[in-house]
């Protein structure tokens, strides 16, 4: 029987791989293990020792036996009973069942109490569905042993001890343990608490623990989330990748990974680095197709700036620096100039006096911690007024329109029935797509329904409104 399973490497590996939920470290254990006396004893203690070295909460939570309450001495429907344990209830089920340990020996072995050890054996008891009670004696006798039975087409002779063991097999076949998926999930639960606190150091950890033990791909992806979070955006790319190579169709997935791309190439463009820089935005338009990615590859090539056909100006990180309002004519009326700060938010705009623009309320306006802004350029005498609005998320004082998917069409703007200033006619939003289904621009109308303006997006920041309005 022992020569058989010495001779059985890929036996030895399964059972290794039941109890450790690793195949890359049970085709160690079993390698070790075929030369020993005992190669199933040799098994569980590599594996257990595996085991309490990457949790180190294993076997922690001690717990004691209850009065006069069964416990489980072996196991007669491997594939029934251990289905329904857990991790730490199935080792020692399998220790004392396999190598017919007293829960003493078993103690010893694991390093826990004998307490803890009939505990977990009572637990086991209960989920093993037996149902007569029997009197334990320490230490316990071997459980009875039919004759051997010779198997005639193998010449191997079948022992009742071998028959268990081959029963384990075929739970071992059928993939990790039920115990073995309520560890991992167990794993996988922590790093989510971790990841809520802003531990995303030990958050990785915690997700990466979990995927070894078979939690599956949803770990890898909450890993590459708790790296972005934590700030360790290339690691995260790599964790968002091997998610993505198993599912292309998850936008949520791709719009990360071209997040990660975004922020590496700001430092290489901080760095000087522009050629490195390009290939991490070409690779981000492989990925998605995206107005900004092309308007930063566009500034590259030209030296740090592109100018679009209306006169807004964008940057190497794909925000605009400059814009002008223009009336229906195309003249321009006036021009802002955005400046950020170095996390890419709105630090400062400036009115410029191009066009008719002559006078200004704000020369030179710093932005604060609100959400919303009003600024306002007022020439003098008969030329119209101009007023250049932005601000982030939605705004309080308006209403919007929504498509069937829930995205924003349209924004109405309230004003009391008593505004008579020029600026309440600046009433209505309507959001413009472009050709790659993203809202980065919109036209202002007024209260006749008359085109007064228009809005651009900007990226991490908000909306910017540029308009004028009779006076």
């Amino acid at each position: 029987m022992t020569e058989f399973i010495r001779n059985n490497e890929t036996f030895l590996r399964e059972l290794a791989e039941g109890y450790t939920g690793n195949s890359a470290k049970a085709k160690e254990i079993a390698a070790e293990a075929k030369s020993d006396a005992d190669p199933v004893r040799k098994v569980r203690l590599l594996s257990v020792m595996y085991v309490q070295q990457r949790d180190l909460d294993l076997f922690e939570h001690e717990e004691t036996p209850k009065a006069g309450a069964e416990e489980l001495r072996e196991v007669r429907d491997i594939g029934r009973e251990l289905i329904e344990m857990d991790y730490e209830e199935r080792i020692v089920s399998l220790m004392k069942a396999y190598e017919h340990l007293s829960s003493s020996e078993i103690a010893a072995q694991l390093g826990i109490s004998e307490e803890y050890v009939k505990a977990l054996l009572q637990s086991a008891y209960v989920k093993a569905g037996h149902q007569q009670a029997r009197e334990i004696d320490e230490p316990e006798e071997l459980p009875p042993q039919p004759s051997e039975k010779k198997n005639r087409n193998s010449g191997i002779q079948i022992s009742w001890k071998m028959i268990l063991i081959f029963a384990a097999v075929v739970v071992f076949l059928g993939g990790i343990f039920i115990s073995v998926r309520s560890f991992s999930h167990g794993l996988y639960e922590k790093g989510m608490t971790e990841m809520e606190s802003g531990d995303y150091e030990n958050a990785v950890k915690s997700f990466r623990s979990a995927a070894a033990w078979g939690e599956g791909d949803i770990a890898v992806l909450r890993m590459a989330d708790a790296s972005f979070l934590g700030g360790d955006d290339v690691n995260a790319y790599t964790f968002y990748e091997d998610y993505y190579v198993k599912h292309e169709e998850d936008e949520y997935v791709r719009s990360q990974m071209v997040r990660c791309l975004y922020l590496q190439a700001d430092r290489n463009l901080n760095n000087g680095n522009t050629k490195k820089a390009k290939e991490l935005l070409e690779r981000a338009a492989t990925l998605k197709d995206s107005v900004y990615t092309e308007y930063r590859l566009k500034a590259i090539e030209e030296d740090g700036t592109w100018q679009r056909e209306d006169g807004v100006v964008w940057n190497m990180y794909g925000r605009p620096v400059r814009a002008a309002c223009l009336n229906d004519k195309g003249n321009v009326l006036y021009t802002v100039e955005i400046v950020y700060d170095e996390d890419g938010k709105w630090q400062k705009m400036t009115a410029g006096k191009s066009g008719t623009l002559r006078t200004s309320q704000y020369a030179d306006f710093l932005f604060g911690e609100e959400t919303v802004y009003d600024v306002r350029w007022i020439p003098g005498g008969d030329l119209p007024a101009a007023q250049a609005v932005s601000y982030t998320g939605t705004r309080e004082d308006a209403q919007y329109e929504y498509d069937e998917d829930g995205n924003p069409t349209a924004m109405v703007i309230e004003h009391d029935s008593s505004d008579t200033s020029a600026f309440a006619d600046y009433v209505k939003v309507v959001f413009v797509k472009n050709s790659y289904g993203e809202t980065t621009e919109a036209e202002v109308y007024d209260r006749d329904d008359r085109k007064i303006g228009t809005g651009i997006y900007v990226p991490d920041s908000g909306w910017l409104y540029l308009y004028s309005v009779s006076r």
